[in-house]
């Protein structure tokens, strides 16, 4: 009985001691306020400096987001044709 409390014990001690810092994200953010929008985003310089900004995905998601209302992707084999009307 003794051997699994101490078991746990050190299970929970290493945990709290290896584990990454709690971070709230108030040093990240960046705040933006007009008239009556308040706005909060994250700072994207590791972001950008990392080359996230390339990987396919990312890509593939900011054509989407910009895309107009009228408009839409079809799935082609190997591609996304785009199609506005």
């Amino acid at each position: 009985m003794k051997s699994n409390f101490l078991v746990l014990f050190f299970c929970f001690i290493s945990g709290a001691i290896f584990s990454q810092p709690f971070n709230d994200w108030n040093d990240e953010k960046i705040v933006v306020i007009n008239d009556n929008e308040n706005h909060e985003i994250m700072k994207m310089d590791g972001f950008f400096d990392s080359s996230w900004d390339k990987l396919p995905q990312i890509i593939f998601w900011k054509r989407i987001m910009k895309m107009s209302s009228d408009s839409c992707l079809v799935p082609k084999k190997h591609y996304f044709l785009s199609i506005s009307l």
